[in-house]
């Protein structure tokens, strides 16, 4: 993605050194001067090779406190496709709000500009004093499914997995002229990633059904 962006918009990318010490501790170093420049870090909140969420977000701290120990530019920018933490954004219980933390630990390391897309709750960015950015991804998706629906077989028709992404279902289906069911969910307090289905408001018997959501845990 950095790549892609990189050669688009004819900015340089800066390739930093990240490495991880025997003790598991992150390491960062620029290799190349960012005296004066504007950094925009580009990272997403996956587990992959071997490299969990938390670590992604330690790496993004940590090259942000470099670039302005570095004399980068103040205002260094972070692109959060996927936004760490951002389903845990109020208290149930005596639980953290997961979410305000990790805007408080980017703050912290000097980060001035957070841009993400389709964040879990619109209510995160009212915690970060400086520009947060929510961008959406639903025009594409929309575009994704009109063509797909041309010369389908069976009629279609918006699912939303449960009541809370109703709202952006019923858009969703305005906007193509199709109708949308809500799915009546319910989740296991004991093991809150199992839940179950109690059912559906409408008929969805011979539709092609395209369920949208905010974000997956497993697939």
């Amino acid at each position: 993605m950095a790549q892609d962006m990189s050669r688009l918009s004819g900015i340089p990318m800066v390739d930093p050194q990240l490495k991880t010490f025997l003790s598991t501790e992150s390491y960062c170093n620029y290799e190349e001067s960012v005296r004066g420049a504007c950094l925009a870090i580009i990272q997403t909140a996956i587990q992959s090779d071997g490299i969990s969420i938390n670590d992604r977000l330690n790496q993004v701290g940590l090259m942000s406190d470099a670039a302005i120990r570095s004399d980068a530019d103040k205002k260094v920018i972070t692109f959060w496709p996927l936004f760490p933490y951002a389903r845990q954004d109020r208290m149930t219980g005596r639980d953290p709000v997961s979410a305000d933390w990790a805007v408080d630990l980017l703050a912290m390391s000097g980060v001035g500009h957070i841009v993400t897309m389709d964040i879990h709750s619109r209510q995160t960015q009212g915690h970060f004093r400086n520009p947060f950015d929510n961008l959406t991804a639903i025009p594409l998706i929309e575009d994704w499914i009109a063509k797909h629906m041309e010369g389908e077989q069976y009629r279609s028709l918006i699912v939303s997995p449960d009541t809370g992404r109703a709202k952006v279902a019923e858009k969703i289906a305005g906007r193509l002229g199709l109708d949308f069911v809500v799915m009546i969910k319910s989740r296991d307090h004991d093991d809150p990633s199992q839940v179950s289905v109690n059912g559906v408001t409408g008929d969805v018997r011979g539709m092609t059904c395209y369920l949208n959501d905010d974000m997956i845990d497993s697939g």
